[in-house]
């Protein structure tokens, strides 16, 4: 995976002259929670956070799925907002998918506004909802009772 990224003249490039791992820390201004994040790669000339995923499947529609499926747009603005109140340059970010299986095909993808705007909406949810659970002590959970559950649709035989 690695010779392939060397080998690949925009991910190459895209991982070079910048800070792998950087950690940052804030304080949220709404609520006054510690905040951190660790970004795989951010290049402060650019002001663009770098997140190197594998995936099975690196295609535009099969990784747009995984974006939506483990929520990586809500870490794509947490990292950017946590940049900006940190002060740091926050333009952009932008995914390396790589596959895990030979020969390892790289699709390389840039977070749109509107994802951005959608995971910045979420986030700000859960923090919220964070804050309101450190406060009161009460914290979310499943169901006390029984209920009853049934098999999904698509499983279910005619």
């Amino acid at each position: 995976m690695t010779s392939t990224i060397s080998g690949h003249d925009k991910a190459s490039k895209s991982f070079s002259k910048g800070v792998a791992e950087r950690s940052i820390y804030w304080e949220d201004l709404e609520t006054g929670i510690l905040c951190r994040g660790r970004m795989d790669y951010y290049r402060e000339d650019l002001g663009i956070v770098f997140d190197l995923k594998s995936c099975m499947d690196a295609r535009y529609g099969k990784f747009q799925k995984d974006i939506l499926s483990y929520h990586y747009h809500q870490k794509a603005s947490w990292y950017l907002d946590g940049c900006r109140a940190v002060g740091l340059p926050a333009n952009g970010f932008a995914w390396l998918a790589i596959e895990k299986e030979q020969p390892y095909a790289i699709g390389l993808y840039m977070a749109s506004e509107g994802m951005l705007t959608l995971g910045r909406s979420d986030m700000r949810q859960l923090v919220n909802l964070f804050s309101e659970c450190q406060r009161t002590g009460v914290w979310p959970g499943y169901p006390d009772e029984f209920c009853t559950i049934e098999l999904p649709e698509w499983a279910k035989v005619a």
